[in-house]
C-alpha cells in the first residue's frame, strides 16, 4: 500500500495549525507581516540582529577593559565570575539590550513597520496577560516546591541536594531591582526575537506549525544546551524542556493574539531561577539561595537529581498548558 502524498500531510499539518492559533481577536497576530514575508528579508534580519548584538557585546567588553585600565587591574576581574557575585550576572543579562536593538533595526529598516507591532495587532502589551503568565509560573513553582518536600519519600538520600543561602540579604536586596530590570531586558529580548519577529514572519509564510512553532523552538532549545552546568543527560533534557516551552509559548502567543502572556511567563520563570533559587552553576551569583550537592552527593548524583527535577518540571508545565488549553 502506498503512503499518502506529501501534500496531504502538509495540508493536515496546516489544518492543525489553524486550530492551534484560533485567535481571540479579529485581527491575527501575524497579519502585520503579510506584506513583507520574503525569506531573504528574514535571513538578512537574522544577520543584522546577530551583528548588532555582537557589536554591542564587543563595545561592552572594551568598556570593561577601559575601566580596568583607568582604575587599576584589581578593580574588575579579567574574567567575570558569574557564580560568585551578582554584578557580573546583571552585566551579562544587560547585554541582551543589544539583541533588542538589533531586532528594532530589522523591524524598522527591513520590514518598514513600528517596533510595537511585535506586541500584537493592538500594538500594546496586554498587561493582564502578562500578570496571568506570572501567576501561572508561581503556581508551577509551588507545585515543584511540594514535590521537593516529598522528594525524600521516593528518592535516595545520596542524590538529594541541599538548599543553602548564597548571598547576604542586604547584598541581595541591593541587587534585586537591577537584577529584575536585567532579567526583564533578557527575557523580553528573547521573546521579541522568537515569539515576536520570527513567529510573525514564519506564520505569515506558512500555517504549518512545524514551520512557525517547532522549528524556531528547536533553535531556542539548542541555544540552552550546556553540559558543563548540568551534565550531558540533564543538558539534553533541558534542551527538550526549553524546546517544548518554546512551542507552548508560540501557541499561546498566536492564540491570545498578543505577546503579553509569553513575556510574563518567561520573565517570572527566569526571575525565580536567577534571583531567588538557582542551581549551583555559573549563573548563580545573583541568587539568594542555591541548590547544590550535599556533603555526600557526587556530581553524578547531583546531575541525576537535576534530571529528575527537569522531568517533573516538564510534566507540570505540560499539565498547566493543557489546563489552559481546555479553558481557552
Amino acid at each position: 500500500m502506498s503512503s499518502p502524498p506529501l501534500h496531504c500531510a502538509c495540508y493536515e499539518s496546516e489544518r492543525i495549525g489553524q486550530v492551534l492559533v484560533k485567535s481571540e481577536g479579529r485581527e491575527m497576530f501575524w497579519e502585520v507581516a503579510e506584506t513583507r514575508r520574503e525569506i531573504w528579508r528574514l535571513l538578512l534580519a537574522v544577520v543584522l540582529i546577530v551583528v548588532t548584538w555582537g557589536g554591542t557585546m564587543f563595545v561592552l567588553a572594551k568598556a570593561i577593559q577601559a575601566i580596568r585600565m583607568l582604575f587599576g587591574a584589581t578593580t574588575l576581574p579579567k574574567v567575570l565570575d558569574f557564580s560568585s557575585s551578582p554584578g557580573p550576572v546583571v552585566i551579562l543579562l544587560l547585554t541582551y539590550a543589544g539583541l533588542t536593538l538589533g531586532i528594532a533595526l530589522a523591524v524598522w529598516f527591513l520590514y518598514r513597520r513600528r517596533f510595537r507591532t511585535l506586541f500584537g495587532a493592538s500594538e500594546r502589551i496586554r498587561w493582564d496577560h502578562f500578570g496571568l503568565g506570572v501567576l501561572a509560573i508561581l503556581a508551577i513553582t509551588l507545585a515543584m516546591l511540594l514535590l521537593t518536600f516529598l522528594a525524600p519519600l521516593f528518592l535516595p538520600a545520596d542524590i538529594l541536594p541541599e538548599i543553602r543561602r548564597n548571598l547576604d540579604l542586604s547584598q541581595w536586596l541591593t541587587y534585586l531591582l537591577p537584577g529584575l530590570v536585567a532579567v526583564a531586558i533578557q527575557t523580553s529580548a528573547e521573546e521579541f526575537a522568537f515569539r515576536g519577529l520570527l513567529l510573525q514572519q514564519l506564520r505569515a509564510r506558512s500555517a504549518n506549525p512545524l514551520i512557525w512553532a517547532v522549528l524556531p523552538s528547536c533553535v531556542f532549545g539548542l541555544i540552552h544546551f550546556d553540559p558543563s552546568a548540568f551534565g550531558e543527560t540533564a543538558a539534553v533534557l533541558y534542551v527538550l524542556y526549553t524546546t517544548l516551552a518554546g512551542i507552548f509559548l508560540s501557541i499561546i502567543t498566536l492564540r491570545t493574539g498578543n505577546l503579553g502572556a509569553a513575556l510574563g511567563l518567561h520573565f517570572a520563570n527566569n526571575a525565580l531561577f536567577v534571583l531567588f533559587v538557582s542551581l549551583h552553576t555559573y549563573l548563580s551569583g545573583a541568587s539568594l539561595y542555591v541548590i547544590a550537592p550535599n556533603m555526600v552527593a557526587s556530581y553524578f548524583n547531583f546531575s541525576l537529581f537535576i534530571t529528575y527535577a527537569l522531568i517533573a518540571y516538564t510534566l507540570i508545565l505540560c499539565a498547566a498548558f493543557f489546563l489552559w488549553w481546555r479553558r481557552a
